[in-house]
């Protein structure tokens, strides 16, 4: 070798190197960030993160929670008993509203009557919105739920993430997360497809006051009102799945007086997906 052609080579080299390092770097920042699982009693969780391909600025939180055979978690509204699950997000940075999305429910009725939740498994989606899409995001969650075979079990923990920037998630991991999520509809979109809440009706007066829901394509029915107040579960007083018609006895809720005005969400489910809309309590019944 001439000493003409040692600095070429060395260049060579020292450029080959820095590629070696690159790639890997370049395909890491693709990667999105991950824990490894948390093991807790009976179950366990971990988080996946990256940026929302769908909508530029924003990053989906993956939960994901396996439970032991016959255990179950709940929804956030649990049924007859339970304890929902609760996200507390203090000590996180750049992460923006946390919005927690819920995959639709099932139903199940035991002993403690009729409860909603989860078992097996289950992919709580979380939307993020960082106020600087340009920097990490660091995810400090304290995640408390309950799950319960014949007893019942609450169970806390902390879990940390930080997400880079430049990370990314499948957007089929994402999709199938957001696939088992009720799809929000207005009403008069509700009240149209495989599974509709066609009209809600309230009746009976102060005396006997009930809500009265239409559906179509829909196995379950889920009322919520705002603020931990009670509405009792609907209850399917004539038709089918193809085409039936929900009950909710008002009169057996302890807040009815405070019922009033309130909007209350209501989720549909039945074998062709799931829907979320909305109706508002006349302000007198």
């Amino acid at each position: 070798m001439t000493p003409l052609e040692m600095p070429s080579r060395m260049a060579r080299v020292v450029l080959a190197a820095t590629l070696a390092l690159a790639i890997p770097a370049a395909a890491w920042a693709q990667q999105p960030a991950e824990t490894g699982w948390v093991q807790l009693a009976q179950s366990q969780v971990r988080l996946f993160g990256g940026a929302n391909p769908s909508s530029p600025g924003e990053r989906i939180l993956l939960l994901e929670m396996t439970l032991q055979p016959n255990w179950k978690t709940y929804w956030r509204m649990p049924g007859d008993a339970g304890i929902p699950p609760s996200f507390d997000w203090t000590g996180s940075t750049n992460i923006g509203n946390a919005e927690v999305r819920y995959p639709a429910p099932a139903m199940y009725v035991d002993q403690a009557g009729r409860t909603i939740g989860y078992k097996t498994a289950v992919v709580f989606p979380i939307v993020l919105k960082p106020e600087d899409p340009s920097k990490p995001s660091s995810v400090r969650v304290e995640l408390a739920f309950g799950i319960c075979r014949e007893i019942c079990i609450p169970v806390e923990t902390k879990v940390s993430l930080d997400i880079p920037p430049n990370a990314a998630l499948a957007s089929d991991k994402i999709a199938d997360a957001m696939s088992k999520v009720p799809t929000r509809k207005i009403a008069k979109d509700a009240a149209r497809g495989p599974v509709a809440v066609s009209a809600i009706e309230l009746s009976g007066g102060t005396a006997a006051p009930k809500l009265s829901v239409k559906t179509a394509g829909v196995e379950t029915l889920l009322v919520e009102a705002p603020d931990g107040l009670f509405v009792p579960i609907p209850q399917r007083v004539s038709g089918d799945e193809k085409s039936g018609r929900f009950e909710i006895d008002l009169a057996k809720s302890q807040d009815l007086p405070d019922l009033k005005g309130k909007i209350l969400t209501i989720t549909a489910i039945g074998k062709s997906g799931a829907v979320e809309t909305v109706w508002t309590m006349p302000p007198s019944l």
